[in-house]
């Protein structure tokens, strides 16, 4: 229950149902009790059953981690696909990445432009160079150097200068940049 309770509120923004419904049946801090853990297993499928984003990614998560469920991280992997496909460029973001790690990357180049055309942030910059590759290279998805150029410019724009990902970012636009007129 204590683990549960933990990702629980390990963000609960007030302005979402799901987590003012916890904080008014449940006021913090949660007592570690079998009946609370059931009590919140049951609303958070009653919100998965709602559609509702914030319980769809929890829920993905504790399949993934095997909390409370058993461990299955195909059902984490279509709860995530379902919170990508409602317009949450997280789950966007985290289906992808399982996907790219699954060696699948028509749906890991779906869902990571999904994402970043969602406005999501990815964490890691290497992330962005490593599609633009794809797109740079044409091997495992369809060659895009226009796309490919777009992914280094985000690096290039938000990467420190001195990173890694900056300088592959600059090296791998500036071939691009040759083979395109760009004007």
């Amino acid at each position: 229950a204590n683990e549960l309770v933990a990702i629980l509120f390990r963000k609960a923004p007030s302005n979402t149902n799901f987590y003012s419904d916890i904080d008014t049946m449940y006021p913090r801090p949660l007592p570690n009790s079998d009946t609370i853990l059931k009590k919140l297993i049951q609303l958070i499928e009653k919100k998965v059953s709602e559609d509702n984003p914030e319980a769809i990614s929890l829920q993905a998560m504790m399949f993934k981690d095997g909390l409370y469920y058993s461990q299955n991280s195909a059902k984490a992997l279509e709860l995530w696909r379902k919170g990508a496909d409602m317009g949450s460029g997280e789950m966007a973001h985290i289906a992808g990445r399982i996907e790219l790690e699954q060696g699948d990357f028509a749906n890991a180049t779906t869902h990571l432009i999904l994402a970043i055309n969602l406005g999501y942030k990815f964490p890691d910059y290497r992330l962005y160079n490593t599609l633009a590759d794809e797109f740079k290279n044409g091997h495992k998805i369809k060659k895009d150097l226009r796309k490919a150029l777009e992914l280094y410019n985000i690096v290039l724009n938000g990467a420190g200068k001195k990173s890694e990902s900056y300088k592959q970012a600059e090296t791998n636009a500036e071939s691009i940049k040759s083979k395109l007129i760009i004007k």
